[in-house]
């Protein structure tokens, strides 16, 4: 595990242009926000901006996510804020987010809502497994454990960040008592390599290359973000973190491919919970919905392990978070 510094204010420069950029709601969240980072990480920043869509920037030699302040707070939203650190708001705006909410009692929502989505991913992969959809049922089980360990690290009371989400449901699932080598089969981590690494990265750049036109936010945003994942791997491959670069990408891999076929679902008039929805953007003709064979190869989310032990194991695993977070809930 790579020891994470600590920080808990943003740098003089990068307040000093946002505050110069019209800005007069700024606050700092997600890993930067909580002092446990590492140098890679970008600056996730609440704005009280008019696009609806997060912005990616860059700032002299510093990433920066500019998110707009959500206009009510769902269990999600809440709990990213948490580890909020207000550096202006004129209007009060970032205040009244929690008026009416108990830490313990965001954490604790988040917590079900995530064993929720665990729930039915594993639903559809069961599903497409019976289907002998064995590419849809590989997908769903991934996507189960990653809600699972955002679920899990919540209950331990961390925060859940993306780019060292390997280290925190590692500490979470010893906390908990349950199996981390069941949640390391399920992400596909026996593959895990620098040349693996390499290939998702590529297999990401790829997809983000023909799905630009429906790619959040404008051109210029897009390109940031790639730049900055790819320098974000980088620096992971330099420091020996190979697990924690490929559990990264498997986790933006898999936000990713939602993102394409949600949009695809919107314009296709399909519904948005369809359990097809890998083959159902494999090859298809029409750009920019279409996902080669050759680009989710590279993604490398196919299960290699016994689908149905797999199922199995995650469903067991549930099942004591979810009792923990329901108790937890009502006491």
């Amino acid at each position: 595990m790579i020891g994470l510094p600590k920080q808990k204010f943003m740098p003089a420069e990068l307040e000093k242009h946002l505050s110069n950029s019209g800005f007069s709601t700024i606050a700092l969240i997600g890993c930067r926000g909580t002092g446990r980072f590492f140098p890679c990480c970008e600056y996730d920043v609440l704005v009280d901006a008019k696009e609806k869509q997060i912005r990616h920037d860059v700032i002299g030699s510093k990433y920066i996510d500019l998110i707009p302040v959500p206009q009510k707070s769902a269990a999600e939203e809440a709990f990213d804020l948490l580890p909020m650190k207000i550096i202006l708001d004129h209007n009060m705006i970032l205040l009244g987010l929690h008026r009416d909410s108990k830490k313990e009692d965001v954490i604790k929502d988040y917590a079900i809502s995530k064993i929720l989505e665990t729930i039915s991913a594993l639903k559809k992969a069961e599903d497409c497994h019976q289907d002998k959809n064995q590419i849809d049922a590989s997908f769903w089980i991934h996507s189960a454990a990653l809600e699972f360990s955002s679920s899990s690290i919540a209950l331990s009371r961390g925060a859940v960040h993306p780019t060292h989400l390997l280290d925190d449901v590692r500490d979470s699932a010893s906390a908990l008592g349950v199996s981390y080598e069941i949640i390391s089969d399920a992400m596909n981590l026996q593959r895990a390599s620098r040349t693996s690494v390499e290939r998702r990265l590529a297999g990401i750049n790829e997809v983000i290359l023909s799905s630009l036109q429906i790619q959040e936010g404008s051109p210029e945003s897009v390109y940031v973000y790639s730049k900055q994942l790819n320098e974000k791997i980088s620096w992971l491959l330099k420091n020996h973190a190979i697990l924690q670069a490929y559990t990264f990408l498997g986790y933006e891999s898999v936000r990713m491919l939602k993102h394409i076929y949600y949009r695809f679902c919107q314009d296709a008039g399909i519904p948005l919970h369809h359990s097809r929805i890998i083959t159902e953007i494999l090859d298809r003709s029409e750009v920019p919905y279409r996902l080669s064979h050759e680009s989710f190869k590279l993604l490398a989310i196919e299960n290699e392990a016994n689908i149905l032990s797999t199922l199995q194991g995650l469903g067991t695993l549930v099942e004591v978070v979810r009792r923990k977070a329901t108790t937890e809930r009502l006491n």
